[in-house]
């Protein structure tokens, strides 16, 4: 159906736009001016079905209303604008990527045409652990990473031998956009820091009944043998951590 199809649609009070098509619908073959023969065709059609539009050869079935003013002409199309703007800001969360260097924990958007980076945060173990034995400022680095997709969890280790448990937050602004965070949990071990580097970490996930979430441990292990272990899980606003094994 060409352009002056359209109009006259619109003319009626609605327009069927099936959602997010409008591009497809006023098309460039869509704009070309129809022969004689192809607009009594489309108008027998219209007036046929009005359950259908026609373009460019092709049957939209009817998905949603749009009210127009017939004083404005292009009513139907800025609203259309308007949905896709808002349905935009809500895709605008996606998927994300952490990766960290010697010091630094970094969150990266790659749902864009270029990757961008959302949330840095700078010196995230060392701000915390800022033991200066000369031994320890060797070890000075986060080399151990897993990621909890239960709980959204980030367990960051540094070899000087402190973790750092930090949840990834989606979060909506004020303009209704929405962007992610950072909120560091809780640091390990509790109750006080090893004299010796750390040599490993390992992360066990436990599955329980399908009624309630599965729990997680973290055991870490140091230079000089000794185990702690940790027992995760998800509490409404927040993770519990609990030792288990000191």
């Amino acid at each position: 159906m060409g352009l002056p199809n359209l109009q006259r649609q619109r003319r009626r009070g609605f327009l069927d736009v099936p959602e997010g098509s409008w591009d497809d619908v006023i098309s460039p073959s869509a704009q070309q001016q129809p022969n004689q023969e192809e607009e009594s065709e489309s108008e027998s059609e219209d007036e046929a079905s009005s359950d259908e539009v026609v373009s460019s050869g092709r049957r939209i079935p009817r998905v949603v209303h749009l009210k127009t003013d017939p004083k404005i002409p292009n009513a139907g199309a800025e609203i259309s604008e308007q949905k896709k703007g808002e349905k935009k800001k809500k895709r605008e969360v996606g998927e994300y990527l952490v990766f960290t260097t010697a010091k630094d924990v970094y969150l990266l958007n790659t749902t864009r045409p270029r990757i961008t980076t959302i949330r840095v945060e700078h010196e995230a173990i060392s701000k915390i652990d800022v033991r200066s034995d000369r031994m320890l400022l060797t070890m000075d680095r986060i080399n151990m990473v897993e990621w909890i997709p239960e709980l959204e969890l980030l367990v960051a280790a540094s070899q000087k031998g402190t973790v750092a448990l930090t949840r990834v937050l989606q979060v909506e602004l004020d303009d209704g956009r929405q962007t992610c965070l950072f909120n560091n949990e809780c640091y390990l071990p509790l109750g006080g820091l090893q004299p010796t580097p750390l040599y490993g970490m390992t992360v066990q996930r436990i599955a329980r009944d399908n009624l309630s979430p599965p729990i997680f441990y973290i055991y870490l292990f140091y230079y000089d043998g000794a185990v702690l272990g940790y027992k995760l899980s998800r509490n409404k606003t927040e993770v519990d951590v609990n030792s288990f094994i000191v």
